[in-house]
C-alpha cells in the first residue's frame, strides 16, 4: 500500500512545479518506480518544469536524485524533465 499528496505550485522565479508534500507506504522498493512514472505523467499534463519532494536522506537512493538542500530538518529533492 502506498500513497502521496501533491499540489501544483508557482515559484517566485516563475517556474511551475509539482510539489510532493507527503509520500509513503510499505515496501517502497516495490512501488517507487511506478509512483515516479505517474508523477512524471502528472508533471507533463500540468506543463510543470519538475517535481520536488521533501524527506529523509534515504529517499535519494529510492528516487535516484541527490538532495539539493536541507530545510527544517528535511532534505529537498528535485527531479527535472
Amino acid at each position: 500500500i502506498a500513497g502521496g499528496f501533491t499540489h501544483v505550485a508557482l515559484r517566485n522565479d516563475g517556474k511551475k512545479v509539482i510539489e510532493i508534500t507527503a509520500m509513503g507506504g510499505s515496501e517502497p522498493k516495490r512501488w517507487v518506480n511506478a509512483m515516479r512514472e505517474r508523477l512524471n505523467a502528472y508533471r507533463k499534463a500540468e506543463d510543470a518544469e519538475c517535481f520536488t519532494a521533501f524527506g529523509r536522506r534515504g529517499w535519494a537512493r529510492l528516487i535516484n536524485a541527490a538532495p539539493l538542500a536541507k530545510r527544517d530538518g528535511e532534505w529537498i529533492y528535485e527531479v527535472a524533465r
